[in-house]
């Protein structure tokens, strides 16, 4: 079984919007993404987005498509939200952060079980 946690995104400045690293998804069984954050007077939404660009090397994927059920508002100055997958049948995954108003930092970790 291959199992992975690794850090996707450390310390990003929410005073504007983000995107985490990629992931690849090849030969994964299940993930799941923590965020978190914190500052002051943050608002903004995490989006959990995917992608079936069959390249070599996640840095150059150019279509993403959002999951916009799996949106997350957040509107506190400390927090975390985790999404949790099972059989995903895409080929990458990210988050990215949309903000509205605030400053403060943001991270993220993945973790990944799978064969």
């Amino acid at each position: 079984m291959r199992i992975l946690n690794d850090s996707i995104m450390t310390n990003g400045d929410m005073a504007g919007s983000l995107q985490s690293l990629p992931t690849s998804l090849a030969h994964i069984g299940g993930y799941a993404i923590q965020v978190t954050w914190s500052g002051t007077g943050i608002t903004g939404v995490l989006h959990l987005q995917v992608s079936d660009d069959l390249i070599q090397g996640a840095e150059t994927i150019t279509n993403w498509t959002t999951i916009d059920t799996a949106d997350q508002p957040i509107g506190t100055d400390a927090g975390s939200h985790v999404w949790n997958a099972l059989a995903p049948h895409y080929l990458y995954v990210r988050f990215s952060y949309t903000a509205t108003a605030g400053t403060g930092l943001m991270s993220g970790r993945i973790n990944l079980k799978g064969f």
